[in-house]
């Protein structure tokens, strides 16, 4: 590597140090809130109960047809109520949340805070290539490796936003994501539904737990 290399790779750094001081505020104090563990703690719980009760129903070598039709049925309601119901209430309180600090600001600017700017060259490339691994996953009859690859996405996007915000709850969540989707990689096929409990009904578990903790610790701390 030589000097102009050097030099390069310093500005990039210092390109992203400036990107997240000046977003340092907005981005904290929506991120400070108790409705991500309000909405993370029953939909991991959720996960943790329906995929190991999917796990025991099946047992070896069963698919997701074979469990009984109430099952089914319970599992696809609570997803629909869940995505829709927390998808909007997501938008309009980090929309509100953003207004009391900017009265130009929404939810867009929040999410081009975490996302844009220099911020694209840690994300882009991440998503890029958990894109690539699950396509090839499914492509190559072994779909069930998406999940370490959208784990380790998740945890590359939880130790950004933890880098931005300064609040630990995000940067043990995504190390519980990068650790639980690695072992997965060598379990998951013949344990699909229990790994699933496992990754992601640990990774909202985790992050609702720690969200509460963290902030009863600011809240004492002021």
């Amino acid at each position: 590597m030589d000097k102009a290399e050097i030099e390069r790779l310093l500005d990039d750094v210092e390109n992203l140090r400036k990107a997240i001081r000046k977003n340092d505020p907005l981005l904290r104090e929506v991120a400070d809130s108790r409705l991500y563990a309000l909405l993370t703690l029953p939909f991991g719980l959720f996960i943790l109960v329906f995929f190991l009760g999917t796990h025991f129903l099946l047992g070896e070598g069963g698919s997701f047809a074979g469990l009984p039709e109430a099952w089914r049925l319970a599992f696809w309601a609570f997803l629909a109520v869940f995505f829709v119901a927390g998808g909007v209430a997501k938008v309009v309180i980090i929309g509100r949340k953003a207004k009391a600090l900017d009265a130009e600001a929404g939810f867009g600017s929040v999410v081009k805070a975490a996302y844009g700017g220099a911020l694209l060259h840690v994300n882009v490339p991440a998503l890029v290539a958990m894109a690539v691994v699950s396509a090839y996953a499914a492509l190559s009859g072994h779909p069930w490796l998406i999940l370490p690859a959208t784990a380790v996405f998740f945890a590359f996007v939880c130790n950004v936003l933890g880098a931005l915000v300064g609040q630990k709850e995000y940067f043990l969540t995504g190390w519980y994501g990068l650790l639980s989707g690695l072992a997965s990689l060598f379990f998951v096929e013949g344990a699909p539904y229990l790994w699933v409990a496992v990754v992601y009904g640990g990774i909202f578990l985790v992050f609702g737990a720690a969200s509460l903790v963290s902030r009863r610790r600011r809240a004492g701390g002021r």
